[in-house]
């Protein structure tokens, strides 16, 4: 091999700062992002597979109560110290778990009642799954993950790529190639921003897609809900036959990438973390530990592993040990993270908890992380499917962080939920003979102070199920009707 120097070799030499993350801080930053209900099972797996982790409540760490070493059942004990070494290793082997668990005979006494009850795997976790089979570079891969988490539960995507791209801090086209990879993924339409766009996804993923498909979906909506056929003929210089073979095609679409899958909001349950009460003119935050189990490293196995000879059992038992403390100091820290971010977001959002939605402010996760000197991801794993209980009830931390919408004349600005409520509320009293356009509520809205577009205006209509003008004046028409029959 010619190593020879030519005139057209340069050395160039670099500075750079990387954070390589070890394996105990990303088993800690996967306990932060872990809701109770799946903590909770991540302790008892980990106190069946490592004999030297225990409940401390059932368990206490001391030394002279551990002394005989009763670790048997039916009041059997293990005096010798290889024999309990060896019962831990087999206690803790894959080969006390049997694959046939998995599996059941036909003998009564073989069964085994809870081998067919396992975690139900989400629409989120079908998402990541797929995007873990992709091949991405790690920039792209973390905006993907993040915008999937993002998803509502239909499988839209309803923050703007402008807002990812200011709350992620890079910039709007990287966004884009993210989000593009995300609606590659099955089922198709996912990660769209509405109902249009979701079926567009779809239509371009099937094979008899055409212009004219595309143009129906994106122009004639309207017509299609109220099935004026011959009209979108007519608009499309198209015979009604072949519009009605395209507009069959379109409601066999899905409008809702979600549904066949579990989400969150299929009746599952949810433990909140804390409790936040309001103690005269303050608030006091009381963590949720009754439903998380206390652990403790086994006395008896801390004597063991300073009493043994044999190299092979103490390394076994001081790995065990190690992964013990591991989990122990993760959930502490665990604990002390989302300790001071609901401090924080209580605090944040005072107005909030002591009178209600209608007072929810403005609130972004660098608004959180900023004063506590947080990673951003931080606080967006504290927060990940996680609950607090307090008097307006159980509610999820992530609907407390919402946009900005500017007031005029630089009044500040309310939340995107509050400016939902008030545009619910302004088609609530709408005269019913003459519904409100989005058009006429934005103007309304602007009247009121709100800088919004019309455009927005659709967009939270849409969140709140609520349909069209046209479409709500054909229900009011259609219930007045119906109470006239029934007179």
């Amino acid at each position: 091999m010619d190593l020879s120097y030519t005139e057209n070799q340069i050395l160039i030499q670099s500075q750079s700062q990387k954070l390589a993350l070890t394996t105990e801080m990303r088993e800690s930053l996967a306990l932060l992002q872990m809701p109770l209900p799946e903590l909770k099972q991540k302790i008892a797996q980990a106190v069946i597979e490592n004999p030297v982790l225990e409940y401390e409540e059932e368990y206490p760490a001391a030394a002279d109560e551990l002394a005989d070493c009763a670790l048997g059942a039916d009041s059997e004990t293990y005096q010798d110290e290889k024999a309990v070494l060896e019962l831990a290793k087999r206690l803790s082997s894959d080969a006390f778990f049997p694959d046939s668990y998995t599996t059941h005979g036909t003998d009564a006494e073989d069964f085994l009642p809870f081998a067919t009850l396992t975690a139900k795997a989400t629409f989120t976790d079908y998402l990541l799954e797929q995007l873990r089979e992709r091949k991405t570079d790690a920039v792209t891969a973390k905006i993907c993950r993040y915008i999937i988490e993002d998803l509502d539960d239909r499988g839209y995507l309803t923050d703007p790529a402008e807002e990812v791209s200011k709350k992620l801090h890079v910039p709007l086209e990287t966004i884009h190639n993210a989000l593009a990879v995300v609606r590659q993924m099955q089922p198709a339409g996912v990660g769209a921003a509405n109902l249009r766009e979701c079926l567009t996804l779809q239509l371009l993923q099937n094979p008899s897609c055409n212009g004219h498909l595309i143009k129906i979906v994106e122009e004639h909506m309207e017509l299609l809900a109220e099935n004026r056929i011959p009209e979108i003929a007519k608009r499309l210089a198209l015979s009604v036959k072949t519009v009605q073979e395209y507009c069959n095609i379109i409601r066999r679409l899905n409008p809702i990438p979600s549904s066949g899958f579990y989400t969150q909001n299929d009746g599952g349950f949810v433990i909140p973390e804390a409790a936040v009460s309001k103690v005269g003119d303050g608030f006091v935050i009381q963590g949720n530990d009754r439903d998380l189990p206390r652990l403790c490293i086994s006395a008896y196995y801390r004597q063991l592993v300073k009493n043994l000879d044999d190299k092979e059992a103490i390394a076994y038992l001081k790995d065990k040990i190690r992964q013990a403390a591991s989990l122990i100091k993760g959930l502490h820290n665990r604990k002390s993270t989302i300790s001071r971010v609901l401090e924080r977001i209580v605090e944040f959002q005072k107005p909030y908890f002591e009178n209600g939605y209608a007072y929810l402010k403005p609130m972004t996760i660098a608004d959180i992380a900023a004063p506590l000197g947080m990673n951003e991801s931080t606080v967006s794993r504290a927060i990940h499917e996680k609950y607090i209980t307090c008097q307006f009830g159980t509610i999820s931390l992530k609907s407390l962080f919402t946009s900005r919408i500017p007031l005029q004349d630089g009044g500040g600005a309310l939340s995107s939920l509050s400016v939902r409520q008030k545009i619910r509320a302004i088609i609530e009293t709408e005269d019913k003979s003459t519904p409100l356009s989005d058009e006429d509520i934005a103007n309304k809205m602007n009247d009121l102070g709100i800088i919004i577009s019309r455009r927005t205006v659709a967009k939270y209509r849409g969140q709140m199920r609520i349909p069209k003008a046209k479409l709500r004046r054909n229900c009011y028409s259609d219930s007045k009707t119906d109470r006239q029959a029934a007179i």
